[in-house]
């Protein structure tokens, strides 16, 4: 709700969420909000169909995409995955100012599926939960240093304000 004021009635926050369990909660939460969107997919490194693990969390918090060969993988949900890249490009989403990644171990995914968003001018900030353990467990030991060189190479300064999370900004182009 603290975006939808930010970016007030002009402006509007698209949520990407491929869970249809976290969509109803997230439509419940902002149903009074205009200017919120939810679109019902992943996002990541191309556009295909994926497993995907429902988080048994209260608020599907820990949710996440599976490998095929995943533990539990066959009582997954099947979940459309696209490039960020590809919706901008598709006009089914809008180039965007500031991106927030929350993606329980696909941070880096999620950056290589967004190679053209990244380089837009208008884009000046992204806000990345980082989830170490997640990307260990996926054999990406190195992937909190790849989301940094991603970003770097592009343009953008990271920095840290806890363990867990980078706050990515450029300065207009």
């Amino acid at each position: 709700m603290e975006f939808a004021e930010l970016v007030g009635p002009e402006g509007a926050v698209l949520a990407f969420e491929p869970s249809p369990a976290n969509q109803s909660r997230l439509k419940a939460a902002v149903e009074q909000l205009s200017n919120v969107v939810i679109v019902p997919v992943a996002l990541g490194a191309e556009d295909a169909m994926a497993r995907f693990q429902q988080g048994g969390d209260p608020l599907g918090a820990t949710s996440k995409l599976l490998n095929a060969s995943s533990p539990g993988a066959e009582a997954s949900l099947e979940v459309r995955v696209a490039r960020g890249d590809t919706l901008v490009s598709a006009g089914m989403a809008p180039s965007p100012n500031v991106i927030k990644i929350d993606t329980e171990g696909a941070e880096v995914e999620v950056l290589h599926g967004l190679d053209h968003v990244l380089n837009a001018p208008e884009l000046h900030t992204l806000c990345i939960e980082v989830h170490f353990g997640l990307l260990n467990e996926r054999g990406m030991k190195d992937g909190p240093r790849q989301v940094e060189r991603i970003l770097a190479a592009v343009g953008f300064g990271c920095r840290w304000p806890d363990s867990s999370h980078i706050v990515a900004t450029r300065s207009a182009r």
